[in-house]
This record gives C-alpha cells, structure tokens and sequence, in this order.
C-alpha cells in the first residue's frame, strides 16, 4: 500500500513538472510573440518615417524615440562627416551629461583615437562595456574622453560603400549591457539614416525599404523555424506578420491621400512599357503629365483640407477617363501622370486630352460650395528615341509647362521641336555653369548721371555673356535659366564682386571718382536665398568698396511677390548701410502706397513712362506725380530709358534728380567707363 502511495505521488510529481514545462514554454512564445510583434511595428515605423517628408532633426528624433522604445537608447548621437571628408559635425545629439552645438565643425584629426573615429577607420560595429572601454583607453587604441558609459554601441553610417558618419548608443546604468538584437536594430536603424542623407530618389528609398523588410523576414523566417512546435498563436503571428509586409510593400508603391500608384510604381510600369516598345518597335503607348491650375489659390484661401478633397476628386474624374490596363499615379502636390497602353496615333492621346479638359469643365463642390479648375496636360509619345523612363517624365513635364504659359486649360504635345529647344537649352544651362570659369561672363557698366550737375554719380552693373561659339548671348536669355537652376546666386555673387572691386579700382585711381557709386540688381531667388547677406559682406571684404557706396536694385514685381521675406531681408541689408532702389517702378502696381513699409532710398521709374514723355501728356502728368510724391518721402527718382535730347530736357524740366539711357551712355566694359569717368574730370 505505502508503496503504491509512493509511486502515485512520484507520478503526480513527474505531471506537475511536465505541466510546468508546459507553462514555461507557453510563456516563451507569449513573450516572443509580443517582442515579435513590438519589433515588427518599430520596423514599420523606421520605414515609414524615413518615407515620410520631414526634417531632418525631427527624423532623427523620432528613430531616436523607436530605438529607445526597444532597447536603453537615452543616450543618442550621430556623426556626420561633410562632403570633403575634413570635418566631423553631429546633427544630433543627446546625453544626460554632455551637449553639443549641431552647427559646430570639429576637423576630422580631432577624431582620430575616439570610438567614432575607429568606426570612420574601420566601418565596422564597435561594441564595448565599461572594462572594454577601459582597456582600449590603456592600450591606446582609443582615447575615451569624459564620463566613462558602463556600456558603448556604435555603428557606421555607409552609402554604397562610403562611410558617411556614426550611430552611436550608450549607457551609463551599472550592470546594463547590450545584445546581438540591439547592434541589429542599430544597424538597422543606421541605413535609414544614410538613405535620408543622400536623399535618395524614390526608386532607391523604396529598395533600402525592402532591403530591410527582406532582412526581417528572414529573421522572422528563422525565428518561426526554431519555433517549429509552436501552435495556432504562433501561426496567426506568422499570418498578421505577411498582412504587414503586404500593407508596407503597397504603402512604398501608392499614394496616401489618393490611394493611387506612386511616382515609383509609375516609373516602375513606364521602364516596361519602354521596353516593350523598343521590342516591337512601334507606337504602343503615350505618358500624359498634368498640373492643376490655380491649385494653390484654393489650397491657401480654402485650407489645405479642402485642397485635399479636390486631389482625391480629381483622381476620381481622371480614373473615369482611362481605360483597363492604364496606370494613372499621383506625383505629389497637384502633380498626376497617366501612362496610356495601346496608343497607335497621336490623334488618339488627343482625344483622350480632349476628354480630360471636358471633365474638368464641371464645379468641384468641396465644403458646400463650388470650385472650378482646370488642368494643363503634357504629352509625349514613345517613339522619341528614348532611353530611360525618366526622360519621357521630363519631356512630358516640359510640354505641360508649355501649355500652361499658353494660357493653362490645354494640352501640349512634345515633338521634336520641342526635344531640340529642350536639349539646347541643357546645354546653355551646362556652359552657363562654365561661363564664369571660362572667362566668357563680363560685367558692362552703364552711367547715371545727376542731372543737376551733369556728372556720372553711378553705373548699372549688367552681365553680358560672350558664349565662346554662339557669340553674344542676351540676357533674357540666360539670366531665366540661372534663375530657374538656382545658378543665379552664384552668378548674383560674381557680378555683385567684379562691380564692387572696379567701383573701388576707379576711386583710387580718379580723384573726382571717390563719391562714385555702383548699383547692382537682385532678383526674387538672391532674396529668398538664406546667404546673400554673408555674400554682400564678403564682397565688401574682398573688394574694399565702402559699403554704403553700394546700391542694390530690386523691381517692383519682385518686391511685392516676395513681400515678407523681403521686408526682413532688405531691414538688415539697410541696417549694413547698402541703399536700396526701386526698379521698374510703375509696371507692376503703379503705387506708392507700400514703399514706406521698405527702407528705400530711390526708386527708377521705368522707360515706358520715359521712352513718349515728349509726345504724351498723360505720361509726363504720370511722371510728374511720381516726382512730387517720391519727393514727400525722401526717396531720389531716377528717369530709365532716356534715349533722345527732347526726353532729357523734359525729365530735367520735371526736377528729376538722376537720369539713365543711350542718349547718356550706353552699357559699355570697364575701359570705355573709366576712359568715360576720366574725361569726365577734364
């Protein structure tokens, strides 16, 4: 009896631990189905915050926080290595003890013996606790400086090879230390941010995204494989796992707001459209590229939500004027394109635009009430001779601008024509880039003269290209395309210090020249530009030209269209003593209204008002009036465009104070000025 008491007790005993086996193994696939699950959406959040339009700081904030959320990450920074690979500087950086200024460029010496300087070397991880630490500061091969962490994880930043800077986490929390999961993460998390910084086009951001999706698949894969006997839980993880890969892989391919194809999905099926029509060699296929008109009109007098429902009704018009197999996609903003399968005639790709612009003749009724819009349509077809994808989209781009400079509301197919304008215009923007270097871009200079006294008190600095094989280039042929690349900052600094440094060069030389003064224009993009006002005090530096010697021009257009950023800007540029003159005033509003609310010391009245002042009485009255009201406020009047003796006389007659034009000199290169200044004084 006692012993078959003894041998069910030792059975019960055997069952308990089996059923505590049980329990245990059951609790660890519950704990690694919620770690699962937690990196699963982490990963998610990394990919979609690297999609997503952002700063950088707040980019770098918020994988901060998703690293933090995952693993001991208080401690955060990033080192960033600059262009020329000279110096170290971190854009972001977080610790409980020590701070940083993210403006702050420390030369890449400096970074030698550090941590981060051996991941610069090496582009290897580096990971090391707080004995680790201390034996590669007494070995020499790191320096560590300051606060000693109890533990240090770092990764390198890499783009294709090249080390672009380091990620790096530690922990000042006794007995902490970090796992294989966490240097994981950290790389991970590591090639977002490289992709951020070399702003990759879509196609490549969409490819680092399933790069890292295909990487933790493959460690889910692995996970599910070791966990082999796990049950329905386990299976309904690896079922919402492959639900969240399709959801990421379809976001990565569409657009949020429209839920239509993407500009990397559209690109996508437009390389294989190309390729089919290169096969066949005919006509199988035509891109259209449209833009809104009047889109930002009603998105910043309507908001931005109303602006939203018009982009999703408007995807929804156009869906209804593409057929099955047609692929319509949403660029971004206002921006849709449509590639059109099967199109054999150019007849056939107007028709279809004919239909667009129908449609759009009808109200939007956003918000309970109507808007109209219309839509500017760009053509192209597929027997161009194209190579790449991207240079349909370009051309395409290039005939929708054209048909909304013709008046918006149309269509416009890009012919040959076109591509050649296109193509000589490229290269005028290429040899634009080389024209400084090339010695081709001089500065000609034009005299005001006072016409009180009759003396030059100022030149026009105005740019002239000599083109080395197409001669003389004008300059509203080139100044547009400077404008429009961004160019004419560098161009607006070059010409801004050839004028200052001959203005200069002349009061040495000619006594009577040391009151001479130089106006040189800006346009509406040197304003919006962030460094004109460094530029400005650079040029005076270089050029020794006292600084209120100089005068900047700016038109009324350009005022008025930039009307905020210009009130701040030109307060500081007259605070640095520059004048300030009006251009062209008259063209644009032909009031005088707003010029109190701008630090201006003279305005030009244009040449239209000039060029029939003799024969028109309603000009000289207009001319008049700008005279007695300038004169109210202080401001000098300078008469553009005079070009006979009957103009001089009359804009002298008038009390006006400077005059400009051929008839007193035209725009001439520095030796005729000087020779001109120097007669001058005989």
């Amino acid at each position: 009896m006692g012993k078959d008491l003894e041998r069910s007790k030792a059975s019960l005993v055997e069952e308990v631990g089996a059923l505590r086996k049980r329990v245990n193994i059951l609790e660890q696939l519950a704990e690694q189905h919620a770690n699962g699950q937690k990196l699963q959406s982490a990963l998610y959040r990394i990919a979609d915050t690297t999609s997503s339009a952002q700063d950088m700081l707040s980019f770098y904030k918020t994988l901060h926080d998703i690293i933090n959320s995952l693993t001991v990450a208080k401690n955060c920074f990033i080192a960033v290595l600059d262009r020329e690979r000279k110096n170290v500087y971190f854009p972001y950086y977080i610790d409980e003890h020590y701070t940083r200024n993210p403006d702050e460029l420390i030369p890449i010496e400096e970074f030698t013996s550090t941590l981060t300087g051996i991941i610069f070397s090496t582009g290897e991880v580096l990971h090391a606790d707080n004995a680790g630490l201390a034996e590669l500061n007494r070995s020499g091969e790191a320096n560590v400086r300051g606060l000693t962490a109890q533990d240090w994880l770092g990764v390198p930043l890499k783009h294709e090879g090249k080390i672009l800077g380091a990620l790096v986490i530690q922990s000042y929390e006794r007995g902490f230390l970090y796992g294989q999961q966490d240097e994981d993460l950290l790389v991970y998390v590591s090639r977002h941010i490289a992709t951020a910084l070399h702003r990759k086009q879509a196609d490549e951001e969409l490819r680092a995204t399933h790069d890292g999706l295909r990487l933790a698949n493959r460690r889910l894969e692995q996970r599910a494989r070791e966990i082999s006997t796990a049950n329905l839980k386990l299976e309904a993880m690896l079922e919402e796992r492959r639900s969240i890969q399709e959801k990421l892989i379809y976001d990565a391919l569409h657009d949020v707001l429209t839920d239509l194809p993407n500009r990397a999905l559209f690109l996508n099926r437009l390389e294989q459209a190309l390729k089919r029509s290169k096969s066949r060699g005919e006509v199988e296929f035509a891109v259209f590229f449209l833009d809104l008109d009047r889109f930002k009109i009603i998105n910043d007098s309507l908001g931005h939500l109303v602006g939203d429902a018009l982009l999703q009704q408007t995807s929804r018009r156009l869906l209804d004027c593409i057929r099955p197999g047609d692929t319509l996609a949403r660029f971004g903003g206002d921006e849709f394109c449509m590639l059109l399968d099967n199109i054999s005639t150019q007849q056939q790709a107007i028709k279809i635009a004919d239909r667009i612009l129908q449609k759009f003749t009808a109200p939007f009724i956003l918000d309970a009430q109507e808007v109209f819009t219309s839509t500017s349509i760009g053509i192209t077809l597929s027997p161009m001779g194209y190579e790449e994808p991207e240079a349909i989209l370009r051309d395409a781009d290039a005939a929708m601008y054209q048909a909304k400079s013709q008046g918006k509301a149309r269509y416009q197919v890009f012919d040959k024509g076109m591509y050649e304008q296109a193509m000589t215009r490229l290269q005028l923007e290429s040899d634009l880039r080389q024209a400084i270097g090339n010695g081709e871009l001089v500065v000609y200079y034009q005299p005001i003269i006072s016409l009180a006294s009759g003396k030059i008190t100022s030149f026009e600095a105005l740019a002239r290209w000599q083109h080395r094989t197409l001669g003389f280039v004008a300059p509203m042929d080139f100044i547009g395309i400077a404008e429009e690349t961004g160019y004419i900052n560098e161009l607006g600094a070059y010409i801004l210090e050839q004028a200052m440094t001959q203005t200069n060069r002349w009061r040495s030389r000619i006594a009577a020249a040391r009151d001479l003064q130089i106006n040189v224009n800006i346009s509406g993009y040197q304003i919006k530009h962030q460094g004109l006002l460094e530029t400005i005090r650079a040029c005076a530096r270089r050029s020794r030209l006292p600084i209120n010697h100089l005068k900047l021009e700016i038109t009324e257009t350009v005022l008025l269209n930039n009307m905020d950023a210009a009130k701040s800007l030109l307060s500081e540029v007259s605070n640095m003593q520059v004048q300030l003159v009006l251009d062209d005033f008259g063209t644009g509003y032909s009031s005088l209204g707003y010029l109190h609310q701008f630090p201006l010391s003279a305005l030009k009245i244009d040449l239209s008002f000039i060029k029939s002042i003799d024969k028109n009485q309603r000009n000289r009255a207009i001319v008049r009036t700008i005279q007695a009201l300038a004169s109210s406020l202080a401001l000098e009047v300078v008469a553009e465009g005079v070009e006979t003796e009957a103009q001089y006389n009359i804009v002298k007659d008038l009390n006006i104070g400077y005059a400009q034009g051929y008839y007193l000199g035209m725009p001439m290169p520095p030796e005729d000025a000087e020779r001109l200044l120097a007669d001058q004084v005989q």
